[in-house]
């Protein structure tokens, strides 16, 4: 039986960091473990930084900063496209912009299978797609040069419904958990790991992981833990746990002036995320746009009570009492 050969653009591969990238990576060695005599992927990736990759089954395309770059970029795609258009048979876009809409638009000449997949909502979804003097053009395009499109969060399909769309087209796959390794800690073995990692047994751990970037509300975080860190019985024992690379030089500086961040532990980039959630006693997640976090769902599953953001993407999860442990608080705390 003849493999089939699949494209998948996405952006910032690791071992550069995103939820999106780290969906893709996970998805890609689950078929690479599972279908590896019927599916054959490559991987071409937009990177914000320069990486180089030794691998035949992944391009790496440097995105940049100033037009100069992204035109170059948009370049480099469709002359590796116009090459291998031959190669392959489905074209998985892990994440959509209006170039890629309008490269999904030509694959369809040469009848290609083109998948979509929304994956932030308030960044790729339609309504933010499709804007400005060519809304209706984009808008026909996106719907008509796609076969499916693939959710991970129901909040996308509402603001698909305002555009007529056919819900056949959507498919609704949630982001996965490691339910193995992202668990809850026994007592003891909770208070033997705050041990190693240098936190006392009556601390009040909050914890968030992720880019440490204004997009996830770490500037509301910091903020709202200065309050706290006022409120007498808890301000001596309270700590904020930052695990994620510094993604804006201006959430440094936020940190940095925070007159409580002797009790901030910014731990930076690790592949052990979930030694942190173990520890920890509320898991929190003020982010301003989402798909569905992985973050959020690995502290769920690690046993954590979580306080995120009411905003669309949580809303559309949780309204009507799912997550037994979740609190929504208003974006204007």
């Amino acid at each position: 039986m003849k493999k089939i050969s699949l494209l998948w653009i996405c952006f910032n591969y690791p071992p550069l960091y995103s939820g999106a990238s780290r969906q893709a990576w996970n998805l890609k060695r689950m078929i690479d473990a599972k279908f590896k005599d019927l599916i054959e992927i490559t991987i071409l990736s937009f990177d914000e930084k320069h990486v180089k990759s030794n691998k035949n089954d992944l391009i790496r395309i440097y995105l940049g900063k100033n037009i100069a770059y992204k035109l170059l970029a948009v370049f480099k795609l469709f002359n590796f496209i116009l090459h291998n258009i031959k190669k392959f048979e489905i074209i998985h876009f892990h994440g959509l912009t209006g170039n890629l809409i309008l490269l999904a638009t030509f694959l369809k000449i040469f009848r290609k299978i083109t998948i979509g997949k929304f994956t932030l909502l308030g960044d790729d979804d339609p309504t933010s797609i499709i804007r400005g003097v060519t809304r209706g053009v984009m808008k026909h395009l996106l719907f008509s040069s796609f076969d499916t499109f693939i959710i991970p969060n129901i909040a996308f399909l509402e603001v698909c419904h305002g555009y007529g769309v056919n819900e056949s087209k959507f498919v609704n796959i949630p982001n996965g958990v490691d339910t193995e390794r992202f668990s809850p800690e026994s007592i003891s073995g909770k208070k033997a790991l705050r041990s190693r990692l240098g936190f006392a047994e009556e601390d009040i751990l909050l914890c968030y992981v992720g880019p440490l970037e204004s997009r996830k509300g770490v500037d509301m975080l910091i903020e709202v833990f200065n309050r706290l860190k006022m409120v007498n019985g808890i301000r001596e024992r309270l700590k904020l746990i930052l695990v994620g690379p510094l993604r804006e030089s201006s959430i440094g500086k936020i940190i940095e002036g925070s007159p409580a961040k002797g009790d901030i532990s910014v731990v930076g980039f690790t592949n052990k995320p979930e030694q942190y959630m173990k520890v920890a006693d509320i898991f929190v997640l003020l982010s301003r746009k989402e798909g569905l976090p992985n973050a959020l769902l690995e502290a769920m599953s690690c046993g954590l009570a979580c306080v995120i953001l009411n905003e669309a993407w949580s809303y559309a999860l949780f309204r009507k009492g799912n997550g037994k442990y979740i609190i929504m608080v208003p974006p204007n705390i």
